[in-house]
């Protein structure tokens, strides 16, 4: 999941906007200060995780190695480079190389097994 990574990075912008957004999700404790950008970014992780999503790139089997290319992949997906110019921050090759960077690895934040749902269940739709 790289959508923490991206809260983070565009906190410090637009944190205001995204606590009263995301505060169902992340909790309401968040004002949108900037120097809460990467306890919000935990608390997203952390819901995620609660409901199935806790994977990260390296569940994936994406390593550092493979940053370059994602990066790239991203400005090959077409009508991504429009996105990126309409980003509250400006999305640079070094931002995004951050954001896969960052979401490479585990953080430590996780679900109980309990709550855990499969990212993937194709045995439903037979």
């Amino acid at each position: 999941m790289i959508q923490p990574a991206i809260m983070e990075s565009i906190w410090p912008s637009v944190g205001g906007i995204l606590a009263k957004i995301m505060g169902p999700i992340i909790g309401s404790k968040f004002t949108g200060a900037a120097s809460e950008a990467h306890a919000a970014a935990m608390a997203l992780e952390a819901w995620l995780a609660s409901v199935g999503i806790g994977e990260k790139l390296c569940d994936f089997g994406f390593t550092a190695a493979d940053v370059p290319k994602l990066v790239s992949s991203v400005h090959a997906c077409p009508g991504m480079d429009g996105l990126l110019a309409i980003a509250p921050v400006k999305a640079d090759d070094d931002l995004i190389t951050s954001i896969f960077t960052r979401s490479l690895a585990r953080t430590g934040v996780s679900a109980p097994d309990s709550v855990r749902l499969p990212l993937f269940i194709p045995q439903l739709l037979v």
